[in-house]
């Protein structure tokens, strides 16, 4: 996990965050612990996210960090009520070990940042 993100570091991006979908976002389909979950794959967005109703969902033990706010691309902070470290997320047939970082989104389940997509491959 990042523990050593500061809350300048880590930035969602207005549409995850608010649930706009225009036409040039990309979503799939995945499952967390088994349950499936609708999400934004967001190059705007510098880390992953999940949603807070659905990581109590889960059942999953969040470790808090109550210090920790996220930066939105119009200047808002919010605050993160914590951390899921290490979450195995399925893609397909693709598992992925994902930190992910518990707020309160809009539409989107699960949204998928910089720092999965960076895991694929070099971002040119």
């Amino acid at each position: 996990m990042d523990a050593a993100a500061s809350d300048d570091e880590i930035e969602i991006s207005l549409n995850a965050i608010t649930g706009i979908k225009t036409g040039d976002t990309m979503h799939l389909a995945a499952s967390v612990a088994g349950t499936s979950m609708k999400v934004l794959v967001d190059s705007g967005s510098t880390h992953s996210f999940i949603a807070e109703t659905s990581a109590r969902l889960l059942g999953a033990t969040i470790t808090p960090r109550s210090d920790l706010s996220v930066g939105v691309a119009n200047g808002d902070r919010v605050p993160c009520s914590g951390v899921l470290p290490a979450t195995p997320v399925t893609i397909g047939t693709e598992r992925f070990l994902i930190d992910l970082y518990v707020l309160s989104l809009g539409d989107y389940e699960l949204v998928l940042g910089c720092q999965w997509l960076k895991s694929l491959g070099p971002i040119l």
